[in-house]
């Protein structure tokens, strides 16, 4: 297996231009403790989000549905994450097989335009329960929207939370949170396709199988054991199913999990996500446990707009929102010392990366790149790897 390594952050020493001002944010919102059907009182919050950048900044008026005000108004870039589904303990397992895996949440990033005092409400997915005997429950999905909700222009974005694992299915691909607007499919006693939920709509319950999640305007159908089963929409505020002989869905709608007896036992399928931002990046199947959301934003005149990283890991290219100079007075061309990179093995053979030029990004040639003169807006940082 070829292992990876991963440059995780970098942060700016200089990087002056005249009067502007560098202060980028990034605020990350969590399931604040909260578990299973129900999202994190105010309570919650404010315990989760002490000594960070969202101390006394989120309000819960309904449980489980976050809070938060536009500081300024600028473009901000949102990344969510749905809920993993519940696991299954594999107590009675299909074929001899123990390991029956729940589908993981949807990726959805965008950049969107946001007006100051606007106020954003976020529910933040969370993992379903774990069952012992015929699956678990479903991942609840993780919604960004403007408030009032008065079109669909308030959506920012949603991603889809993960199917709950059970006995017939070991991580499908059916199962994890998606990137299209419909949810994935389930399967009935008899192996025939039931159908997920389409363009904000509540999925189908099973009569003999997992629980329907909720969309974004309607509950999920009822099921086997009635609305005990059933996810609720994000306008009638997102609670899991709460389950009874089933298995609580996670907050953000997950349905309720776990089978009949009967043979064989599908796991749910996978949440829909949308996304109405700019610069759009969504994956399916990539978070697990509870969901996340971080928003992004330069506060400031100066900011980093973008890095990305060459296949071959030789360079990455820095993009800014404005000229970078060496100095306070606008003059002077950016240095590598400006710069510090900082470097995370994360199982991989490389043992450190280190900054060992910046250049023009007019060549992929360290040698050959042309040098920085200053007020450059995209900078070429050529790296040195110790390790392969």
């Amino acid at each position: 297996m070829k292992r990876t390594n991963h440059i995780l952050s970098i942060f700016l020493g200089l990087l002056t231009a005249g009067s502007l001002s560098y202060a980028q944010t990034t605020v990350t919102f969590t399931n604040a403790g909260a578990t299973y059907n129900f999202g994190p009182t105010q309570s919650q919050a404010n315990t989760a989000y002490s000594g960070t950048n969202l101390a006394n900044k989120v309000t819960v008026n309904t449980q489980g549905i976050q809070e938060w005000t536009v500081p300024a108004t600028g473009d901000y870039t949102i990344e969510a994450w749905g809920a993993e589904g519940g696991d299954d303990q594999g107590n009675y397992p299909y074929n001899g097989d123990t390991d029956h895996q729940p589908g993981k949440g949807a990726r959805i990033k965008g950049t969107f335009t946001l007006q100051k005092d606007a106020v954003i409400k976020i529910v933040v997915g969370q993992k379903g329960e774990t069952g012992g005997y015929y699956g678990g429950g479903g991942g609840g999905g993780t919604y960004v929207i403007k408030s009032p909700y008065n079109s669909n222009a308030s959506i920012l974005v949603i991603a889809g939370g993960g199917g709950g694992a059970a006995p017939s299915a070991d991580n499908e691909s059916y199962k994890h949170g998606r990137v299209e607007t419909s949810g994935g499919q389930s399967y009935d006693n008899n192996s025939n396709t039931i159908a997920g939920g389409v363009d904000g709509n509540g999925g189908n319950g099973i009569s003999s199988g997992s629980g329907g999640g909720g969309g974004f305007f309607t509950n999920a159908s009822d099921a086997y054991s009635g609305s005990n089963a059933a996810g609720r929409a994000f306008v009638n505020n997102s609670q899991g199913a709460p389950g009874s002989s089933s298995l609580r869905g996670g907050f953000g709608g997950g349905g309720a999990g776990g089978a009949n007896y009967y043979w064989p036992s599908w796991g749910g399928g996978g949440g829909g996500s949308y996304n109405s931002g700019s610069a759009k990046s969504n994956s399916a199947g990539q978070r697990e446990g509870h969901g996340l959301v971080t928003i992004t934003y330069c506060s400031g005149d100066f900011c980093l707009d973008d890095l990305s990283v060459a296949n071959d890991n030789s360079y990455m290219d820095l993009t800014l929102t404005a000229g970078g100079y060496n100095t306070n007075g606008g003059s002077g061309a950016l240095q590598a010392n400006d710069f510090t990179v900082t470097f995370e093995r994360n199982g991989g053979v490389a043992s450190n990366a280190v900054v060992s030029s910046i250049k023009k990004n007019n060549n992929t040639s360290e040698g050959s790149a042309g040098a920085l003169t200053g007020g450059e807006t995209v900078i070429r940082m050529f790296l040195t790897l110790t390790g392969t």
